[in-house]
């Protein structure tokens, strides 16, 4: 399955499936905004490193209409003989309306250094703040946090919700497989994804649902797996 057929086909299940009792996400939303209604339960994973529990990451979303509110958050901390190794916090929250980004408000907090992020949409783009001065993205661009849409893996940049600008954004479908998700195995569709900050793998399943993660990061490889 191609990456276009794959969005496509992912945008057909989102119109007509509930998820979690809680309806759909608007129809036209769901269209422009593939993978939008994969959050009305929200996703959460647990982070490890070489086997070990070290953090979470949990995306969640309100829907008003046809905004959307989706916050981000991620807590990542390593220790070693009782000694903080590394340590990762990161915050973020996005509103959308029509499938289009109209305001971004990003903390980061990297083994003490904190950068900030803020952006909102205007009539020629979307204007963002952060740690390397002013810039306008493109008014159709999806943020580094967009990983719950498989519109994601289309993508050739990106605002970076992290440390402000854009970045670019380079994938390959890997086609079918059966990936283990939350202990059982099932059919997922992978995607190699590499960025100026990080590489790995994503995986959504037939409902274009990101449901598996493995990243490298500063070296080490990291894994995301998702709570039942």
């Amino acid at each position: 399955m191609t990456r276009r057929r794959f969005v496509t086909a992912s945008a057909g299940i989102l119109c007509l499936t509930s998820i979690g009792g809680r309806g759909l996400v608007n129809r036209a939303l769901a269209d422009s905004l593939p993978g939008a209604d994969t959050l009305a339960a929200g996703l959460r994973f647990r982070i490890r490193w070489k086997g070990d529990e070290i953090g979470y990451h949990r995306i969640s979303l309100k829907a008003a209409g046809d905004q959307l509110t989706i916050t981000t958050s991620i807590r990542m901390k390593v220790k070693m003989a009782f000694v903080t190794a590394f340590r990762y916090e990161h915050d973020c929250t996005e509103a959308w309306a029509g499938g289009r980004l109209t305001s971004l408000d990003s903390r980061m907090d990297k083994n003490g250094d904190k950068l900030k992020v803020t952006g909102k949409a205007t009539t020629d783009g979307f204007d963002m703040d952060g740690p390397s001065g002013p810039f306008t993205a493109p008014v159709d661009a999806l943020t580094t946090n967009s990983l719950w849409s498989p519109a994601f893996v289309t993508q050739t940049d990106l605002i970076d919700a992290q440390n402000g600008g854009m970045i670019g954004l380079v994938s390959k479908d890997l086609g079918k497989s059966d990936a283990k998700v939350a202990a059982a195995r099932q059919p997922t569709e992978g995607f190699d994804l590499v960025t100026p900050y990080l590489s790995g793998r994503v995986w959504y399943d037939a409902d274009a649902r990101w449901v598996k993660g493995e990243f490298e990061r500063e070296g080490e490889r990291i894994s995301y797996d998702l709570e039942t």
